[in-house]
């Protein structure tokens, strides 16, 4: 059993021509884009929270090795796509090579290291077991329900620039899972450069 790190990977994202196309269009300037600077007009746009027009901007991201808790929080925003690694077709590949995702927690107390330390332990016992049973034949719909949220999953995400700084906004919170506010700083900075000032001023800085 192994704890990774998750990580991302852009895998293709729209033109900024296209948003600012959109915003033209709402203005009635479509035909006039020599007279306006793209940048400024869509950061104006988002600041006036004019967010149809960002809606036509999409990125899709390979986001590997996040936790299944993880996943859950994912999946409540409505207005993402995922294509995620079945359980039911490769839980014998994935018990093979355990991967899991922990969070850093520093014990308060050494009460609380020694139950950590026991949780670790029936953890890696349990999908031990699970491994076993993979092994031994025993159907995937029925392990399925012994796996923890811990497991690690990896997934396609595509997602339009709105719901990406609806994501920013609420996932980075210090109220935010840890592990979520970690993802959206990778996503923030797989983003192309010349596209990450439309998502600057939503992405809290700070990670403590």
């Amino acid at each position: 059993m192994r704890r990774v790190n998750l990580s991302t990977e852009l895998l293709q994202s729209s033109n900024l021509d296209i948003p600012f196309k959109a915003g033209l269009m709402c203005t009635n300037n479509f035909d006039k884009s020599n007279d306006f600077e793209k940048n400024k007009f869509l950061l104006n746009m988002v600041n006036e929270k004019h967010y149809s027009v960002i809606e036509h901007l999409s990125y899709s991201f390979v986001v590997r090795n996040i936790s299944r808790a993880l996943l859950q929080e994912l999946a409540r925003h409505r207005l993402v796509s995922l294509s995620v690694l079945s359980t039911r077709w490769a839980l014998k590949k994935i018990t093979k090579d355990i991967e899991v995702h922990y969070p850093v927690y520093v014990p308060a107390t050494v009460q609380q290291t020694k139950i950590l330390n026991e949780l670790d332990a029936i953890s890696e016992k349990l999908f031990n077991l699970i491994g076993e049973a993979a092994a031994s034949g025993m159907p995937n719909d029925i392990l399925k329900y012994y796996i923890q949220e811990s497991l690690c999953t990896s997934l396609v995400l595509t997602v339009n620039a709105r719901e990406l700084i609806h994501i920013f906004e609420l996932r980075t919170s210090k109220r935010a899972l840890k592990e979520f506010r970690i993802l959206c700083h990778s996503l923030f900075n797989s983003l192309p450069e010349d596209h990450k000032f439309l998502f600057e001023k939503f992405l809290e800085k700070d990670l403590s």
